[in-house]
């Protein structure tokens, strides 16, 4: 017979609030990437078109990232809390195993430690 899938039984509210987090987290860290960029390119007099195209574009996803944040925030606030979902399902086919953990901290206590990760490292 197959496995059976566990269950991670989670209240919506703290669903919306660790999405909430991790898109501020997100955020943060293209907030630092923009800074050192957006110096260089003045610093360089770099007045490509396509340059300031794109340092605009990493300002409205950081905006975006924050304003989606908000809203999943205030929104949780506003469940119900006896409202649940499982999330078991979605968050197995999450492969970056830091961001899976905390958007179900149960999930590394069912799954082995010594399993690959996913995580990639560039540097």
């Amino acid at each position: 017979m197959g496995q059976e899938m566990r269950q991670a039984v989670t209240p919506v509210a703290e669903t919306f609030r660790r999405l909430s987090q991790e898109l501020q987290d997100v955020s943060g860290l293209l907030g630092q990437m923009h800074a050192p960029v957006e110096a260089e390119t003045w610093k360089l007099l770099v007045k490509d078109r396509a340059m300031v195209s794109a340092l605009q574009n990493i300002d409205r996803v950081e905006q975006t990232l924050n304003a989606v944040s908000m809203f999943l925030q205030g929104i949780s606030k506003e469940c119900d809390p006896a409202w649940a979902l499982d999330i078991a399902e979605y968050v197995n086919k999450i492969t970056l195993t830091q961001l899976r953990d905390r958007l179900d901290p149960g999930f590394a206590e069912t799954h082995s430690a010594t399993s690959s990760n996913g995580d990639i490292d560039f540097f």
